[in-house]
């Protein structure tokens, strides 16, 4: 199985940052269409986190929130602050239902490792 942002050290971020900002821009009108998709089903998960399982705070991260990193492959990163460590994988199930364009990555940021924390609130976006 792949890595996900959460998997990564820093010096392996490092290394894929470095490589997107190589990639050519992807502003085919198609891509955007799909990026705009992606960020109303990140509002959804965000409501829903908030409403049905208490959150916090929830917060947009990794390439959809960051815009010009967004591929056709990019998942949608959330961290969350509040979920109840019992009903992670229930959240998650709702999240994941909410679309099946998307691949759901839910972080719940307590349990985040402090060197990604920076990170991800240096580029999150409030949901």
């Amino acid at each position: 199985m792949a890595k996900t942002a959460a998997d990564l050290t820093a010096e392996e971020m490092q290394a894929y940052r470095a490589g997107l900002a190589r990639k050519p821009a992807w502003d085919t009108p198609d891509l955007l269409a799909r990026r705009c998709r992606a960020l109303q089903v990140a509002k959804r998960v965000a409501d829903s986190l908030k409403e049905q399982f208490g959150a916090r705070q929830v917060l947009l991260f990794g390439s959809l929130a960051h815009g010009h990193w967004y591929t056709r492959n990019s998942d949608i990163d959330i961290a969350v602050w509040g979920l109840e460590p019992s009903r992670f994988f229930e959240a998650l199930g709702v999240a994941e239902a909410l679309s099946s364009d998307f691949d759901i990555d839910l972080l719940p940021m307590e349990d985040c490792k402090p060197e990604w924390r920076d990170v991800i609130l240096g580029e999150a976006q409030p949901l």
